[in-house]
């Protein structure tokens, strides 16, 4: 495994003092370490498998004045994810820093706060045999002139600052992105232009797997203005969506809030490990957002797909917290000499594009054939966010069912261009979506999907000449229909339960000004 090891100087004289203010202490092998020898190198993964990603377990201001004890809410957590790994084994748990309080106070402080967390950490490794990883957050370097909080991260948690592994078809990639000038003590978090060097080495490896996932402690997207501004942010930002890195998981913020940038790339905050809460309101979609103590469960398959569960500290995975579970389309996909045979179903979802058949890296034609024999066939649907492109090669023969859907999301950073399907080659591209309809696409919005057969239709401000909302099968026959008349008010929220259906693919058509737009929704 390639790591790289950021190196901070300190003078031989404050060398001095450390060894004069530790020599007690004998050697303690990092918390890292630990986790990654826990984890191993395995030949074999046993698909799918799952992994738990946390943030901000920090004691809070009350729990200790110094800030040595244990977040509470934490240790909660914490016996939350043991207790699944008895019926759904998880491989690892990474958490995205601020792991202690107060590492900045002198070594009266510092040494207690680290040494608190790392014997509470590596004895539940050894009691629950789940590899932990740890990120730097600003809790842990924000200590100015004080050197010592950066000695006793490495000895405590680990001297790698940024590091990958790889576990099955994914990869795994911890940065430090809290780390200030040289010689601030508070001032704009960046990355380093040899850190970004390496991140792209990391990325670009032809023999790295399929699924990559980043992870850091400061937000991406969400602050306003966006953190994107900040050295190198939006260079790492850019390395992601280039390698098609399926989501940036981070913390700080002390919540949960979800959001999607309009190139192709989840960025999902995680802080609600224990930290004092953000205050808010009730939960907002989009962006989708949650105030309270959690943690998340993330589940990925041998096919690559990818889905996101959230368990609330007091209540699990409870039906309140599933509608903030989410599955993650791959970015791409290119479909090459696929057959689907009569009587056959497949749905294909990407977040950016679909291109089924032309012609292979080698500039060999493909095909993808959807059989059908004029009465009975195969049944494919295709969904993008941006756009489909059948290439010669595609057939879909008589009798079959062929369904291409382009779902626009709410994104960040809207510049993304126009949404639309292609058919054949580009000199023949056809375009079915208009820019106006796709504008009305925003002005609905539908969580959980996939579901259970229970959602919710929320309705956003500029929906207000909305006329009608169905809900049809497949097949076009109505089970659900609400009128409103002009004059009438609109609800902001629509819920529906159509558990007592078939499992499987519906339609939300919503109507306005002569108009009609469809949205699809995921029974599962």
């Amino acid at each position: 495994m390639k790591i790289k090891k950021t190196i901070y100087k300190i003078s031989f004289a404050l060398y001095a003092i450390i060894f004069i203010a530790i020599s007690q202490y004998a050697y303690t092998q990092p918390l890292n370490e630990i986790a990654l020898q826990k984890l191993g190198s395995p030949t074999t993964v046993p698909y799918p498998f799952s992994f738990v990603v946390i943030g901000d377990t920090r004691p809070t201001h009350d729990d200790n004045e110094n800030g040595i004890l244990i977040n509470s809410s934490f240790v909660g957590m914490l016996g939350q994810i043991v207790s699944l790994n008895q019926t759904q084994p998880i491989s690892f748990v990474i958490n995205t820093g601020d792991v202690v309080h107060n590492a900045w106070g002198g070594d009266e402080t510092t040494q207690p706060c680290y040494q608190a967390y790392y014997d509470f950490m590596s004895q539940w490794m050894n009691n629950n045999n789940i590899p932990y990883f740890t990120l730097p957050g600003n809790h842990e370097f924000w200590c100015g002139s004080n050197e010592l909080c950066f000695f006793y991260y490495n000895k405590f948690v680990g001297e790698y600052l940024d590091y990958f592994f790889d576990y099955g078809n994914s990869r795994f990639i911890l940065a430090n992105n809290v780390q200030h000038y040289p010689g601030e003590d508070d001032g704009d978090y960046y990355f380093e232009e040899p850190q970004l060097t390496e991140i792209e080495n990391w990325l670009s490896y032809p023999s790295a797997p399929v699924n990559k996932f980043g992870f850091v402690h400061v937000p991406l997207l969400r602050v306003e203005p966006s953190n994107l501004s900040l050295p190198g942010y939006m260079d790492y930002r850019d390395l992601l969506v280039e390698y098609e890195a399926r989501a940036n998981f981070h913390g700080d913020q002390h919540d949960y809030y979800r959001t999607y940038d309009c190139l192709g790339l989840y960025d999902i905050t995680t802080g609600g490990g224990g930290a004092e809460l953000i205050p808010g309101g009730p939960p907002t979609n989009p962006p989708i957002v949650y105030r309270g103590c959690h943690w998340l469960l993330v589940t990925v398959t041998e096919d690559s797909d990818v889905s996101v569960e959230m368990y609330f500290m007091d209540e699990g995975h409870s039906p309140a917290a599933q509608e903030f579970d989410f599955y993650m389309p791959i970015p791409k996909l290119d479909l090459q000499n696929i057959t689907i045979n009569i009587g056959e179903e497949k749905t294909y979802e990407a977040l950016t594009s679909i291109t089924a058949a032309g012609n292979d890296l080698q500039g060999n034609n493909t095909n993808f054939i959807v059989e059908g024999d004029n009465i009975n066939g195969g049944d494919v649907t295709f969904i993008s966010r941006k756009e489909i492109t059948l290439k010669p090669g595609f057939h879909a023969k008589a009798g079959c069912n062929f369904h291409a859907f382009i779902e626009p999301v709410d994104c960040f950073n809207d510049n993304s261009k126009k949404m639309a399907i292609y058919y054949n080659d580009e000199s023949e591209d056809k375009i079915i979506k208009d820019k106006a309809e796709s504008e009305k696409n925003n002005s609905i919005n539908i969580y959980p999907n996939p579901n259970n057969g229970n959602f919710v239709i929320s309705l956003l401000d500029d929906a207000d000449d909305v006329t009608s909302i169905e809900v049809t099968d497949i097949m076009g026959n109505v089970i659900y229909n609400k009128y409103w008349v002009k004059e009438q008010t609109l609800p902001t929220y629509i819920a529906i339960d159509i558990s007592n259906r078939p499992k499987g693919i519906y339609l939300i058509r919503l109507s306005y000004n002569d108009k009609t737009i469809s949205k699809k929704i995921i029974y599962q």
